[in-house]
């Protein structure tokens, strides 16, 4: 399996590369007049204006820092019922990697909001589903200590 890591906090995530776009450069994104501090404001790639999320405010409640290891990810996602792209600030982003031997945990998947529970070589490590992670803090959803909306 295809993934790009990323850090938030002590944990590892991943996204299925398949999912991934392009990885960017951190960029000054235009910020949002309302709506929740993950939605980090819109960004322009390529004559497209695309929203911004945080994913370090959205799992742990507090900023991304902005590192030389930071990126923002373009994904694929499910925008308000249609398909489209999200930026998502990520710290700590690596290459894409093939994680050897990539076993779910028991029960993994029903019992983290985030994505299942993986384990590869270096530990355990959860495979992001944006779009549930999205659904769930738009709708006043908190995941894993994160900040509701």
């Amino acid at each position: 399996m295809l993934v790009v890591m990323c850090r938030v906090a002590d944990q590892r995530f991943a996204f299925d590369a398949r999912l991934v776009d392009e990885v960017l450069p951190l960029v000054r994104a235009d910020p949002l007049s309302d709506g929740p501090a993950w939605r980090s404001g819109l960004i322009a790639c390529r004559g497209e204006s695309i929203p911004l999320v945080d994913l370090t405010r959205l799992v742990v409640g507090r900023p991304a820092a902005a590192r030389l290891n930071s990126r923002i990810l373009l994904v694929r996602s499910t925008i308000e019922g249609a398909p489209g792209r999200v930026g998502v600030l990520a710290e700590g982003v690596t290459a894409v990697e093939i994680p050897p031997l990539a076993s779910p945990s028991a029960a993994s998947e029903s019992l983290d909001r985030l994505g299942p529970v993986l384990r590869d070589g270096s530990g355990i490590f959860r495979l992001l589903d944006l779009d549930r992670l999205l659904r769930d803090h738009s709708h006043g959803g908190a995941a894993n200590g994160g900040a509701a909306p």
